[in-house]
Order: structure tokens, then sequence, then C-alpha cells
């Protein structure tokens, strides 16, 4: 019996020995922490590898209604700048796409357009007008939503306009100023 504990100890011995080494022998990564950045360091090979925070996805936006009041908001890079003030109840931003209006065409390249069988934007609701500086930073529109922009008012419609649905936010557009102008009620449209 005394044997066979003497034994265990041994083992576990070389055990902790074992795990102690175990990082090196599966290529993982030990990490440090700065307030700005996460670097880890593969124990294999020895580079530095990035690790992003979810801060760097951050993308903070400005709505400024039609009676010129300005509310900050935050979404996600990647997300839609409906999906992302939907999240606020104080959005003056309007949306009745109700989660659909995916896109109906993917823009790949400068030659390539993917039909991705989404029904497009499906109203006019979402407008929303951006400064001129900041407009030039988006792709163009898709010709489904340039259509449904000719179908506004000309008096509420700019060269700046676009739908909010179709808008993807993106770390070049942190910081953006977007006019929100009035619309219909949504609730009488429901």
């Amino acid at each position: 019996m005394l044997a066979r504990a003497g034994a265990r100890a041994g083992a576990g011995a070389g055990a902790a020995r074992a795990r102690a080494q175990l990082p090196a022998r599966r290529g993982a990564a030990l990490s440090t922490s700065t307030p700005t950045t996460t670097t880890t360091t593969a124990v294999a090979t020895g580079a530095p590898r990035a690790l992003p925070y979810v801060a760097d996805r951050v993308v903070r936006f400005t709505l400024v209604d039609y009676k010129g009041e300005a509310r900050s908001y935050a979404g996600l890079s990647g997300q839609r700048l409906s999906e992302a003030a939907a999240m606020y109840p104080d959005s003056p931003l309007a949306d009745d796409s109700r989660g659909g209006g995916l896109p109906a065409q993917r823009v790949n390249s400068a030659t390539w357009t993917e039909d991705v069988f989404g029904e497009g934007p499906i109203s006019s609701l979402a407008h929303v007008v951006f400064r001129q500086d900041w407009y030039a930073k988006l792709p163009a529109p898709m010709p489904h939503e340039a259509a449904l922009l000719g179908d506004l008012d000309p008096a509420d419609r700019t060269p700046y306009s676009r739908l909010a649905t179709e808008i993807v936010l993106s770390k070049d557009l942190d910081g953006v100023v977007i006019y929100v102008p009035d619309t219909v009620p949504v609730d009488d449209l429901l």
C-alpha cells in the first residue's frame, strides 16, 4: 500500500511537470494586456498577435432629429444603422422593416455584384441624410435603395439621402453625424 502511495506521488509530480509543459507542446499562447490592446505571444513561435477588444468594433454615431436635438449612440462594426439605432428607445430613427429588408445584392468587387436573394429595402421610412464629407465614405446605393429614395418627396430628398436599413456601420463611420428628417408616425403605418 505504501509503495502504491509513493508511486502515485511520483506520478503526481510527473503529471504536474507534464501539465506545466502542456502549453508549449500544444502551441498555446500567453497573453498580456494593456489598457489599449491585448497582445498574445504564441509559445511555439514567439510571434506577437493582436487580439481585438469589443471596443475595437464600436462605432459611435449621432442622430439629429428634425427639431435639431442631437443624441449620441453606439453600434458595432458590421451592424446596420437601423439595427444599432433600434437598440435605443429614444432614437428618432423610424424603421418599419421589422427585421426584414435584407440586401438584395452585395457588391464584391468593381466588376462583380452578387444577388443574395433578400427582399432589399422595403420602404423609405428609414430615410436619413449625411453630410457631404461623410457621404463620400459610403458605398453607392444599390438600385433598389435608389428607387425607394427616388419615390421620396423632392422637398425631403437630398443628394446625400440614404436609407438607414442599407447603411452598414464600419470604423470609417466612427463619429458620423446623421440627420433624421421628420417622418410619418410609425403607429399610423402599423
